[in-house]
This record gives C-alpha cells, sequence and structure tokens, in this order.
C-alpha cells in the first residue's frame, strides 16, 4: 500500500470500476486526502496578469509591471501560497525531497499542454542549486518536453526568501539567452514554482520577447 509522501499515512485508495473497465487508469495519489485538503487551488477569476484576487482588470503589481515594460505577462498559478504551500517548498526545495516533484505534477503538466505551447521554458536553476539540491525544482514539475532556452548569469545566487520586496524588484537580469535564433513563431509558456513580485518571471519573459516571441505566459503551482 502506498505512503502518503507527507504525513507518510497509508493511503487508502480504490479506482473507479468504469475506468478499470474502460481507462484511462488515473495516476495513484502521492498524497491522503486529508493532506489535500491543505492546498487551495487559486480560482482563475482574479488579476489577469498574476492571478491574485483582485476587482479590477489589473492588480496594483501587475499596473506597475505594465507601466515599465508596456505589457502584461499572464500567469496561470494552481494554488495559494499560504502556510501549507510553505511546508511543501520547504520539503521539497529546500531539503531537496526530490519525491515531492510528482504531487502536483499531472495538475501542471494539464495546464501547460492545455495553453498549447510550442515551447515549454523552465525558470532556470544556478549550477550550484543544481550540484547542491541535485534537481531544478520547477523543471521537475513538468512530464514534458523542456527547452533550455534560458541560461543562468551567476553561478550562484542569494535565496529569493531572504530578500524583502524591494530588493527582490531591484534584482537585475540573471538570465541570458542561449540561443541566438529568432522566436517570432513561438507560442512559449514559462515554467517556476513560485509567483512572489513578478520579478523573475518578467526577466526571463523580457529576454524571451527581445528575440521575437511576442507570445509569452507563464505557469507556477502557487502564487
Amino acid at each position: 500500500m502506498k505512503k502518503c509522501l507527507l504525513c507518510h499515512q497509508d493511503i487508502q485508495y480504490q479506482v473507479p470500476l468504469s475506468q478499470l473497465l474502460f481507462g484511462p487508469t488515473p495516476q495513484e495519489p502521492s498524497l491522503c486526502p486529508d493532506c489535500q485538503k491543505r492546498f487551495r487551488p487559486r480560482p482563475q477569476n482574479g488579476c489577469q496578469g498574476c492571478g491574485r484576487p483582485c476587482d479590477r482588470k489589473l492588480c496594483n503589481d501587475c499596473q506597475l509591471w505594465q507601466n515599465e515594460y508596456g505589457w502584461v505577462l499572464k500567469n496561470h498559478s494552481l494554488y495559494h501560497y499560504d502556510q501549507a504551500m510553505k511546508d511543501f517548498m520547504r520539503q521539497y526545495k529546500f531539503m531537496g525531497d526530490y519525491r515531492l516533484h510528482q504531487v502536483f505534477q499531472e495538475e501542471i503538466t494539464q495546464k501547460i499542454q492545455s495553453l498549447q505551447p510550442t515551447l515549454v521554458v523552465p525558470i532556470p536553476a544556478t549550477p550550484h542549486t543544481l550540484m547542491t539540491r541535485g534537481f531544478n525544482q520547477a523543471a521537475a514539475l513538468y512530464t514534458g518536453l523542456l527547452s533550455e532556452l534560458l541560461g543562468h548569469l551567476q553561478a550562484d545566487k542569494q535565496p529569493q526568501t531572504s530578500k524583502g520586496r524591494q530588493a527582490r524588484l531591484s534584482t537585475p537580469q540573471p538570465f541570458v539567452l542561449t540561443s541566438s535564433a529568432s522566436l517570432a513563431t513561438e507560442h512559449i509558456v514559462l515554467l517556476d514554482d513560485i509567483y512572489t513580485t513578478g520579478r523573475t518571471l518578467y526577466h526571463a519573459a523580457d529576454l524571451l520577447r527581445q528575440a521575437g516571441c511576442q507570445d509569452v505566459q507563464s505557469v507556477t503551482l502557487a502564487s
């Protein structure tokens, strides 16, 4: 019997007879029902930029991004970045528990594929992060083909969680394009784990748009 990846209790799971007979066979859950209930899905009727709750077309943050760039990045976020998600990310990202990549992998993959991208580009990790953690936490959330269009200029970086809001917003461009080819005909989806201020994703999207891509969106696990 499979155990919950978070609380380690046995998962009582039974595939419905109709799916056993006619398929497709659903993926066996990685979390028990109690742990699943801790995560709050984010409704899709918020800000047209970041997706957070907003009673206007764009929230204050996204209006500032629009003023700075002249465009707004459409971000699709699956869950609220609340305490349950912070605990999850602490175990997955900072403690390096790679097994947890499978918890939301199916949902992330379905969301990305529904946008019908020609390229899925994960936010890159620094070489130091890859060496110490052993994996890119954003890239591991997706089961499809990924494009390494973005590279990291820094060998290491100060974790975003250790920075205040203004320090995050003033972060200089950390990425570089790994190809000089035009992206004019591409529909690109950027993939990251958490949307906080949007600074990281806007840096990435700006590089892609400079290379000719006018169709860039992003998908994040939480915001």
